[in-house]
């Protein structure tokens, strides 16, 4: 899963990982060799997360948005667009207010990824939408495997990608190259 990235003597927090997305994210990371720290919403932790990254002389921030967001829209799901699009416009300000310290913030846009009990799991369920209807409607003919996510994730976060920073990343399987 991890590929050629190594994490090994590298801190990295991953919030929102009790289930799905940041679940599968923070075990990639640890199975890079990472020490990670997971935790969940709230303000004073992630203003002390900031503070350690700053200490440490940097870091990278990866937000988690998706192709529904002001990347496309989707009728029936005017909520999940809007705070996607949401996580879009605030990762560009988070990274001109951190790229002074060295940090990165840049977000991934999801699309498609197979992660049961995940958000196009509950969607399948509540629009009747097929596994196979959403295959066919990505250029790749399947739905995103989880490492595939990670590994997308793990190299923003690398040494490789400290110059870039402000960008959202579409992990879509071609869907928004149509």
């Amino acid at each position: 899963m991890a590929g050629t990235l190594s994490f090994t003597r590298k801190v990295v927090v991953v919030t929102g990982a009790t289930r799905g997305l940041g679940r599968i994210t923070a075990l990639g990371f640890g199975r890079a060799g990472a020490k990670v720290v997971i935790s969940d919403i709230d303000d004073a932790g992630g203003a002390e997360t900031l503070r350690l990254l700053r200490e440490d002389g940097g870091g990278a921030i990866v937000n988690q948005s998706s192709v529904t967001s002001s990347l496309t829209g989707v009728p029936v799901n005017g909520l999940c667009v809007a705070t996607k699009g949401a996580v879009i416009a605030f990762t560009k300000t988070a990274a001109l207010e951190a790229a002074k310290h060295n940090i990165s913030v840049n977000a991934i846009a999801a699309c498609a990824i197979d992660v049961p009990g995940d958000m196009i799991w509950q969607w399948i369920g509540e629009t009747g939408t097929s596994p196979e209807q959403i295959m066919a409607a990505l250029p790749v003919g399947r739905m995103g495997r989880l490492e595939e996510l990670v590994a997308a994730v793990m190299f923003l976060c690398s040494d490789n990608a400290r110059f870039i920073t402000g960008h959202t990343l579409p992990v879509d399987g071609g869907f928004l190259a149509q």
